[in-house]
């Protein structure tokens, strides 16, 4: 008698814990894989790869570290921040579309490479907050 492997089209339980091996007494069983990296996984049940990244830009200074953050302004529109650090080592912010290679929006901050580590950031609505120890935090007009 030949070992089948039977073809697996539906991935709607993602990737399964190990604890499931053996396990097809449940349903989800069939349903999932160990390892699904890269892939977009249709609620109808089958799997697309990622699509990849696209080149924009290079960094501020491509010598020093740089941090990107994601922002999402609603449900359509997508940027990148970037901070980085320019050659005279003045921190420098960029903000990038989704849709174009021009960034949207450039200027200074008060962060350098180093204290990239350090920071924090939440968003909330239309504003990206962002935090570090050794800087106050800016004063808002209101």
């Amino acid at each position: 008698m030949s070992i089948s492997t039977p073809s697996v089209t539906n991935f709607t339980a993602g990737e399964i814990s190990p604890r499931l091996d053996g396990r097809t007494d449940i349903s989800k069983y069939f349903n999932g894989c160990r390892i699904l990296e890269n892939f977009q996984v249709h609620p109808h049940g089958g799997t697309t790869r990622r699509s990849g990244f696209r080149f924009l830009a290079e960094a501020i200074n491509s010598k020093k570290k740089a941090l990107l953050i994601p922002f999402e302004l609603d449900g359509s529109r997508t940027f990148v921040v970037e901070f980085g650090e320019d050659q005279s080592g003045q921190g420098r912010m960029r903000v990038f579309s989704a849709l174009t290679r021009e960034s949207e929006f450039e200027g200074d901050i008060p962060y350098k490479a180093q204290e990239f580590k350090q920071l924090r950031y939440a968003q909330s609505g239309d504003m990206l907050i962002v935090v570090h120890p050794d800087h106050p935090p800016p004063h808002r007009e209101t």
